[in-house]
């Protein structure tokens, strides 16, 4: 409302088909359905990015917090390489030669997202033991080496 210099928004969730509190960003896709719509409501002429950021602002004034990735439910089922590098985010829609098939499981497992993010953001910009120092090395190349395998697999139209 103060960014956008807009007046407010009703919005009726009548059908809600995924679960929450399952780790399937079901409040990135509330904040994120709230950007979207205030964006056509109002022509505010955003991007998908910018309704990501709008959805990203709302959400971690909420107590459920998150993580920059889940935003990436605004692309809907297309594709996205998402590269996070600090704070910049940067965000590559993919074409793929053949269906990607997703399986979801639940596990009945509980998790705090809140510890989780603060565990993580302690360990940057420098790492202070071995297990963080293990996160660096775990999130930067050897994510970095998974991903370009991945990518240059679905690339192959190799969707195993």
């Amino acid at each position: 409302l103060v960014r956008c210099h807009v007046s407010g928004l009703v919005l009726h969730n009548y059908k809600t088909d995924l679960p929450a509190r399952k780790g399937l960003s079901s409040s990135a896709a509330a904040c994120v359905l709230a950007a979207r719509a205030f964006n056509r409501v109002y022509d505010l002429k955003l991007t998908v990015r910018g309704e990501m950021d709008l959805g990203y602002h709302g959400e971690i004034t909420t107590p459920s917090q998150c993580g920059r990735m889940d935003q990436c439910c605004a692309f809907g089922p297309r594709p996205v390489l998402m590269t996070f590098d600090g704070d910049r985010l940067d965000c590559e829609e993919l074409s793929l030669k053949s269906t990607l098939h997703l399986v979801i499981v639940e596990l009945d497992g509980t998790k705090d997202t809140t510890v989780i993010l603060q565990r993580l953001t302690k360990c940057y910009p420098v790492p202070d033991d071995d297990a963080q120092r293990g996160v660096h090395e775990l999130l930067g190349a050897i994510n970095q080496r998974i991903v370009r395998a991945a990518m240059a697999a679905l690339d192959c139209g190799d969707m195993a």
